[in-house]
């Protein structure tokens, strides 16, 4: 059996979503992950949910604030990440 093979038994026992980027960027995509996965309910599964579109380039952005010594501007940098998810989170519930 090659890696092939695997891949394919794998595929056929359960699905595999990962979303993560653009797919998860706004209230309506993200309740179009959630409809794709409930579609799939009575499937096995594995769901990969990585970061919302930019918010890695931000915290990276972040971080390089902070050890530049920018305290006070890495922690503005962050709570409007924050800020940004606390908005989005508001409009799923």
């Amino acid at each position: 059996m090659d890696y092939c093979d695997i891949c394919t038994l794998i595929r056929n026992i359960m699905k595999v979503f990962k979303f993560g980027g653009a797919s998860v960027n706004s209230v309506e995509r993200i309740q179009n992950t959630a409809a794709i996965m409930q579609a799939h309910r009575y499937e096995k599964m594995v769901v990969i949910i990585s970061a919302m579109g930019k918010t890695t380039n931000a915290l990276e952005k972040v971080a390089e604030t902070f050890y530049a010594r920018k305290k006070d501007e890495a922690l503005l940098l962050f709570n409007q990440v924050k800020q940004q998810h606390l908005a989005t989170a508001k409009y799923l519930w």
